[in-house]
């Protein structure tokens, strides 16, 4: 974008230079105190519609400098210019004036269970067993208590019992 901005010659080098100053608070400050409070709305789109249009053209111009195709004219292009500039106006509400960017990236495949050597390993397995054990002793206690007394109401040999 600074290849835009920095050249005089662009129509667009005015509104570059009040975004650069401070994203579209700048943009704001500047229709606030350049155009009437009933024409503001729609300078406010006008100038809007202008620094998207330099922001494509910017963006064409850096293709065109790496090599790449020209970037369409539509609807995905628009999108991306759109939070391209938005994501830049943002910028200017947090302090730091460093850009960090990915260079690269060594994906490492890990899992949670991997066994590593540890003095304590087999307790530890002795444990995860007995702790296994004693939910599995634990669980008919835990099933006839929450069948409650009707257990005994439907089973046919208590009922025979009760009635002698």
């Amino acid at each position: 974008m600074k290849a835009c901005a920095a050249s005089s010659t662009s129509p667009h080098s005015k509104y570059w230079r009040i975004f650069a100053g401070n994203g579209f608070e700048g943009v704001a400050t500047f229709i606030e105190g350049a155009v009437p409070e009933v024409e503001r709305e729609k300078a406010a789109e006008t100038y809007l519609k202008i620094l998207d249009s330099a922001a494509f053209q910017t963006l064409q111009l850096t293709r065109e400098q790496a090599g790449l195709a020209p970037a369409p004219s539509n609807e995905n292009s628009a999108r991306f210019v759109r939070h391209a500039l938005s994501a830049l106006s943002d910028s200017f509400a947090y302090g730091s004036p460093i850009y960090l960017q990915l260079a690269s990236y060594d994906e490492v495949k890990a899992s949670g269970l991997q066994l590593t050597r540890s003095p304590g390993k087999n307790l530890v397995y002795l444990g995860s067993v007995a702790h296994a054990a004693n939910a599995l002793l634990a669980a008919p206690i835990v099933f006839s208590i929450s069948a409650g007394p009707c257990a005994a109401e439907t089973n046919p040999a208590s009922k025979a019992d009760g009635a002698r």
